[in-house]
């Protein structure tokens, strides 16, 4: 009786542990632990090199996480399979530009160890402007549009820990300037450029005429001074004038017939953008020269915001 109870016994044992063996050959799930060591946070993005679909996760700044992956979940083989690990880090909310990736080999009994970290710095260019686009060049690049109250943001992969990047800029309400900044790896720079200018745009909005003289001359002066303008400005052209802010100005428009609309006294502050619209109200009805003058200055117009920069098809030329 006794070896029959131990029989018995060592059989139930044996059953035990093969449902045991059995239970971990057919797992379903497989885990990876991954360890970030950015002081920034990172999305990561698990796939398999054939699957349409991904399992997307967040990785903490210098913390580590267990990501749970189902078997069959984007394309993943959770019994040897290999997982393709795409990740991104977050810099002051924006996720870098380049994707980094690791490999995990997926196992159900062991969990799969791998590590990421940031080469990427950030340069974050932020305009304080609320009236007029801005425009940068990066290292001598070509230029690149900053909206009003907007940002541009960068990311660099330095070939030490730090790099010197040249940024000039310029701007309707901004006087052209440069600066060099220094990106660091893994870290964030910032970039606050202030108005420092005000903005008189001249558009004309005739069907026919042509602009082919301006003037612009602080009120304080006693003449006019030379014309500003390098060229006519055409049916619906424009040009603009960065102008030192806080002060009054003075503009006299000359069109292709010699008529002559003057204004004096302009309040032109920091960040203002003071439009003038020429309409040649002629091809409209026939006035008399002091009754189009009059028409045309009520097209005046102060403080107008969001302008139509990117119709600018000048540069614009700083009056001091």
């Amino acid at each position: 009786m006794k070896n029959l109870l131990k029989i018995m016994l060592i059989a139930l044992v044996t059953l035990f542990i093969f449902a045991c063996e059995s239970d971990d050959l057919t797992k379903d799930t497989a885990d990876i632990q991954i360890s970030n060591l950015s002081n920034n946070p990172a999305n990561v993005y698990i796939h398999n090199s054939g699957s349409n679909s991904y399992l997307q996760d967040t990785i903490p700044a210098n913390g580590s996480k267990v990501v749970t992956i189902e078997d069959g979940e984007a394309g993943l083989n959770v019994n040897g399979g290999r997982a393709i690990i795409d990740y991104r880090h977050v810099i002051n909310t924006e996720e870098v530009d380049q994707v980094s990736f690791v490999y995990a080999d997926l196992n159900p009994a062991t969990a799969a160890f791998v590590q990421i970290d940031n080469q990427y710095g950030c340069l974050d260019i932020e305009s304080y402007s609320q009236s007029a686009d801005m425009w940068v060049n990066i290292d001598y690049g070509p230029s690149e549009i900053i909206p009003a109250w907007g940002d541009l943001t960068k990311f660099y992969d330095p070939t030490g820990l730090t790099q010197n990047v040249y940024v000039q800029y310029n701007g309707y309400t901004f006087f052209e300037g440069a600066t060099l900044e220094t990106v660091i790896e893994d870290g964030y720079t910032r970039l606050d450029l202030s108005p420092n200018a005000g903005c008189i745009w001249v558009n004309n909005n005739s069907l026919s005429y042509y602009i082919t003289q301006v003037y612009m001359t602080p009120s304080s002066q006693s003449t006019w001074g030379d014309d500003v303008l390098p060229s006519t400005i055409g049916p619906d052209e424009f040009f603009a004038w960065s102008v030192t802010p806080n002060i009054l100005w003075d503009l006299k428009v000359v069109d292709n017939y010699g008529d002559e609309f003057p204004f004096t006294g302009l309040n032109v502050q920091t960040d203002d953008v003071y439009i003038y619209n020429y309409t040649g109200f002629r091809e409209a009805k026939s006035l008399t020269a002091d009754q189009d003058k009059i028409d045309n200055a009520k097209n005046y117009e102060s403080t107008v915001s969001n302008p139509r920069c990117e119709a600018n098809n000048f540069p614009i030329i700083p009056v001091n």
